[in-house]
């Protein structure tokens, strides 16, 4: 059941924390995968899509936060 889990836009948003106009542009950039028809009026994105972009990005270097010189 898991391999048929779909996100809404709003799962996206916020799990991804980036915005729904990100979220577009990336579409329309094929930067990101692309949403599958629901309904006639919902679309949704399938979880394991998803989460293969997610690996597939870049890893960031670990962030130190300055130490506070006061």
């Amino acid at each position: 059941m898991t391999d048929q889990l779909v996100y809404r836009l709003a799962d996206l948003v916020r799990i991804l924390n980036l915005s729904k106009t990100t979220i577009y542009e990336l579409i329309q950039r094929k930067d990101f995968p692309s949403p599958v028809r629901l309904t006639a009026r919902s679309v949704g994105w399938r979880a394991r899509e998803v989460t293969a972009w997610l690996e597939s990005r870049p890893h960031s270097r670990t962030w130190h936060p300055a130490e506070d010189s006061a």
